[in-house]
């Protein structure tokens, strides 16, 4: 269920709409007026299987034609959010030997969905950085007695072997899209941070073997720590 929690800072209202969990701290309370009513908004939108197919299916003027990215799209729109954060978005890791980066579906998303029709939305700003789904752990995770290995991408097997379930990588990952700058030199990523190394961790002993206990990640898809100037203020944005 959405949740929609609101809370006053020295006349700046801060609203964030979470289905899952974002974490917010203050450097300062003191917050820049940011658009209209001193309201600055943070989102985060679970897009179910928002994946590199859905994004480059475009008419010839590069508008998106997926019914559902359409309709997540509006409701994006309406709520006009200052910083989206974006669940299940894939990673276009094949991009990258083009000369891509990670950043290129959550582009396209901007160009064929937010920044069209009704209340188009621009996000200068974004970050994203490798997560966990569908990247091989070399373990047999799921204990079905086979540890998959690259022929078995695409499948169940493959995502069940994973770090976090993908069956390819870069599927499920995650951006974050702003109207503000982010402070790129201070953003914090706990991609490769070790479950076991989390203390009082609730590591099932009776399903993990030791060997994968020692290489298993906690994220499943990934902790990011990302700093967002707002004025002469920082924001830090827990994901």
């Amino acid at each position: 269920m959405r949740k929609n929690l609101c809370r006053i800072f020295s006349g700046f209202t801060l609203t964030v709409f979470v289905p899952l969990c974002i974490v917010l701290w203050f450097s300062s309370c003191n917050v820049q007026k940011a658009g209209s009513a001193d309201l600055v908004r943070f989102v985060q939108f679970n897009i179910w299987e928002l994946s590199t197919e859905k994004l480059t299916d475009v008419d010839s003027s590069g508008v998106g034609r997926n019914a559902q990215l359409k309709a997540a799209a509006a409701i994006i729109r309406n709520i006009n959010p200052d910083v989206l954060v974006v669940n299940e978005i894939d990673h276009d890791i094949d991009a990258l030997s083009a000369g891509h980066d990670l950043s290129l579906n959550a582009q396209r998303f901007i160009d064929a969905y937010l920044n069209r029709g009704e209340n188009p939305l621009s996000y200068p700003h974004i970050y994203t950085a490798p997560c966990n789904t569908g990247m091989l752990s070399g373990k047999d995770l799921d204990n079905n007695g086979l540890v998959a290995t690259e022929a078995d991408r695409g499948s169940r097997d493959y995502g069940g072997d994973c770090y976090g379930y993908g069956s390819y990588p870069g599927q499920y990952s995650m951006a974050v899209l702003s109207r503000f700058p982010l402070q790129q030199d201070g953003i914090r990523t706990f991609q490769n941070f070790l479950w076991k190394d989390l203390p009082d961790n609730l590591i099932p002993g009776d399903w993990y073997s030791a060997d994968e206990i020692d290489i298993f990640r906690l994220s499943s898809k990934s902790h990011w720590d990302i700093p967002v100037k707002i004025g002469d203020k920082v924001i830090h944005l827990l994901v």
